[in-house]
């Protein structure tokens, strides 16, 4: 599965979840690319 560039860094998906962080803020994504864990300080 491919999701659009969206984010300015990411991790590899570790038990079906990604970190991913936009600006200074870091959150969790799921492999459908929807966020678990809204991007936070």
């Amino acid at each position: 599965m491919v999701v659009n560039p969206q984010f300015d860094s990411d991790e590899k998906f570790c038990q079906g979840l990604a970190e991913v962080t936009i600006g200074s803020k870091t959150g969790y994504i799921n492999k459908a690319g929807k966020y678990v864990w809204n991007p936070t300080d």
